[in-house]
Order: structure tokens, then C-alpha cells, then sequence
């Protein structure tokens, strides 16, 4: 499990201010969101996680994927980036800048 302190830019948020948060828990949440999925699916969700491995993770899922997590992290994929995020590690890996 993941567990970082992010201090997002303050040119994402307009604010200078640090975030301490569970990050695998907020994307689950999203995804939950999203897909609709079922506690057990959404605890089945980890780093490993990819595209293939959750039936409801199709093209729209994806693009509404995409916008609850620019939604819930306050920050905005590049068009590029949105393309690649294709498994939980990619998404926490772009998230916390360790791309």
C-alpha cells in the first residue's frame, strides 16, 4: 500500500498547502465512483491493477476515470498523459510526480 504526503504546486491549486492522504485509497474511491464497483472489487485494486484486469475499465469508464481523479487530486492530465494511464501504478506514478 502506498502512503504519501503531496504537496501538490500551488499553481494547481491556487494555494500553497501540503496534502496528507492515503493516495491508493482516494484512486479506489475514484474508481468505485466511477465504475460502480462492489467493496470487493474495490479492495481487489492495487498498484498492479491495469486496464485489463477490471471488466468495467472500458474507453468511457476511462475518460470518466480521468475526470474524478483531476476531480479529487485538484490537478489537470495532458491530453498525452491520459492516454497512458493504463494501471493504477501509472496513475499514482503521474499523481506524485514520479513519473
Amino acid at each position: 500500500m502506498y502512503v504519501v504526503a503531496v504537496t501538490l504546486p500551488s499553481a494547481l491549486l491556487g494555494v500553497a498547502m501540503p496534502y496528507d492522504f492515503d493516495i491508493l485509497d482516494a484512486v479506489r474511491e475514484c474508481f468505485r465512483r466511477v465504475m460502480s464497483l462492489d467493496e470487493a472489487a474495490v479492495a481487489a485494486i492495487d498498484e498492479h491493477t491495469q486496464v485489463s484486469d477490471v471488466g468495467a475499465w472500458d474507453s468511457v469508464a476511462h475518460v470518466q476515470l480521468v475526470l474524478a481523479l483531476e476531480e479529487r487530486f485538484g490537478v489537470r492530465f495532458e491530453d498525452e498523459r491520459v492516454v497512458e494511464l493504463v494501471s493504477v501504478n501509472a496513475i499514482m506514478r503521474t499523481l506524485t510526480g514520479d513519473e
